[in-house]
């Protein structure tokens, strides 16, 4: 039997008010299913048989933001947590594959839950009539099965950001997608290519950090290809060095395995799928960084560190590990070797432009001679204090 699903002070306040006003009112989606889970729950999202207008007048001694109120959604503040409580509805035609043209409010909750996407997100509680479970959530829960609600084709149909929804739940809850669901994943996957590229993306980017990654990733190597057409010929690297790699070595890695130039090409597709400048340089260095820098040895960390910044090759050394450019040892040392690194720009050294001045260097001279210096320290030609800057100029 389910333990009842603990509510905090805010959630109760909402519950309790709208219960006593007549309207039924029950939480839905992630944080039901998490709580049977036994995962912690964040965001608690409502759902009431209450029209917008109604819910917004029995809270007006509280802040109501009309987050959604075309879709019957209003956000209550209650000591500045948010809970967005969302009229029962029933959704129009998508004819854009995402969003629904119209909805209509209904005081039934079973039609409510029967437009939603999953099985697992399908699940309503309350603390006066515990749990609603119209289509054997619960169930598949406890199967872990990602299931969809009524026919899967016709659930992608409607908005096709679910046929990604699908693998990524699978990814990171550690559940199999079953059949039929699997079949309609497929055979609608082309319909990504009417979905945003950032909803993409954030999808894209829970899906890689999840705990069955490399079994989704395995299995669904053609819808990846449509969200992502750069890995279109998909390789992982080995399934122990993948699952202990984080999110963004594992990214990394498969355009590092499956494309011929993979700086071009995770360029092109994080462009594409409009991520913020850090994620894509980040990225991109590192694997330049791969390319061009010898990672099994101290002097070609501590370079990178010179010619990139301390992330970016921390990420390398991830990424070289995961593809077995580097063994544990060397990632080992090479980690080390980072936290030690002295020379990191040309700041560091003992000596500085004024002095390249003194020499008789002009103009850009003085930046390349500081260079090549910084060089020289880290190969270890010279040490980093003046005079042996200035014994090593001298040769």
């Amino acid at each position: 039997m389910l333990s009842k699903m603990p509510l905090d002070a805010g959630a109760m306040i909402i519950v309790e008010r709208l219960h006593s006003a007549g309207y039924e009112v029950n939480v839905v989606g992630g944080a039901v299913r998490n709580h049977i889970l036994g995962i912690p729950v964040s965001d608690i999202d409502m759902t009431t048989s209450a029209t917008p207008d109604v819910t917004a007048s029995l809270f007006s001694d509280f802040r109501v933001i009309e987050t959604g109120i075309k879709h019957g959604t209003v956000t209550i503040l209650i000591e500045k947590e948010p809970f967005e409580v969302t009229t029962y509805r029933t959704d129009g035609s998508y004819l854009d594959n995402r969003h629904p043209e119209s909805v209509c409010f209904t005081p039934n909750l079973s039609e409510d839950l029967a437009r939603r996407d999953f099985t697992i997100n399908a699940i309503a509680y309350n603390p006066y009539d515990g749990f609603t479970d119209l289509f054997d959530g619960i169930s598949d829960i406890g199967n872990r099965i990602i299931r969809a609600v009524g026919d899967p084709e016709t659930r992608f149909r409607e908005d096709a950001l679910r046929i990604l929804r699908a693998i990524r739940f699978a990814s990171v809850l550690g559940f199999t997608v079953e059949p039929k669901t699997a079949l309609a994943v497929r055979q609608t996957a082309q319909l990504l290519n009417n979905v945003s590229r950032e909803r993409i993306f954030s999808e894209w980017i829970k899906l890689i950090g999840g705990m069955s990654a490399y079994e989704i990733i395995s299995n669904y190597r053609d819808v990846v290809s449509v969200a992502i057409p750069q890995l279109v010929d998909i390789r992982l690297p080995e399934k122990k060095l993948f699952d202990f790699a984080d999110k963004t070595a594992r990214m990394l890695s498969l355009f590092y395995l499956s494309t011929a130039d993979p700086v071009s090409s995770f360029d092109l597709a994080m462009t594409a799928l409009r991520t913020d400048n850090k994620t894509r340089k980040m990225g991109t260095d590192a694997l330049k960084i791969i390319k061009d820098y010898n990672l099994n040895s101290l002097v070609g960390v501590l370079l990178a560190v010179y010619r990139f910044d301390t992330e970016s090759v921390s990420t390398a050394i991830d990424l070289a590990y995961t593809v077995k450019k580097i063994d544990s040892d060397e990632y080992a040392a090479g980690k080390t070797a980072l936290s030690n690194a002295k020379i990191k720009s040309i700041s560091d050294l003992a000596v500085g432009g004024r002095d390249m001045i003194a020499l008789g260097f002009r103009g850009q001279d003085i930046g390349l001679t500081l260079d090549r210096i910084a060089v020289a320290v880290i190969e270890g030609k010279c040490q980093n204090d003046r005079e042996s800057i200035f014994q090593y100029l001298k040769k």
